[in-house]
C-alpha cells in the first residue's frame, strides 16, 4: 500500500478546501500535476484502477456511481481472466497477475497492489 500526498509533514487541508487542479493556495505550493494524474500514468506499465474522489460538497468527497461500476466490472473481468485459466497448463504463462487499484483526488492518494493467486 502506497499514500501519495502533496501535503508535507504539519499541513493539514481546511475543511470544505476544493483541492484546486494546479496549486494550493492555503500553503502555497504548485502541483504539476494531480494525484490522480500520476496514478493514471501508472497504467502505462501495470494494470490498474483508478478511482477519481469529487467533491459533492465542501467537506464531502465521494466517487460518481458510473465510474464506481465501471471500474468494479473491469476489474472483476480481469481477474475471471486467472480463474478462467485455473488448470495450471498457461496459469504460470501468465506473466502479468499483478494490478493496482488507487483512489485519488487532486492533491492525495491511496494505492493498493495485488496479485493474483491461485
Amino acid at each position: 500500500m502506497l499514500f501519495f500526498s502533496y501535503a508535507k509533514e504539519g499541513e493539514i487541508c481546511p475543511d470544505g478546501f476544493p483541492g484546486p487542479r494546479d496549486c494550493c493556495p492555503t500553503f502555497g505550493w504548485e502541483k504539476p500535476k494531480t494525484i490522480t494524474e500520476y496514478a493514471r500514468e501508472l497504467r502505462h506499465t501495470i494494470p490498474g484502477w483508478v478511482f477519481e474522489s469529487h467533491q459533492m460538497k465542501p467537506g464531502i468527497w465521494g466517487l460518481k456511481g458510473t465510474e464506481l461500476k465501471k471500474n468494479l466490472l473491469e476489474i472483476l473481468e480481469f481477474i475471471r481472466t486467472f480463474q478462467e485459466d485455473r488448470s495450471g497448463k498457461g496459469f504460470e504463462k501468465l506473466e502479468n497477475r499483478t494490478f493496482f487499484i488507487s483512489t485519488t483526488c487532486t492533491c492525495h492518494g491511496v494505492l493498493n497492489l495485488f496479485y493474483v493467486t491461485r
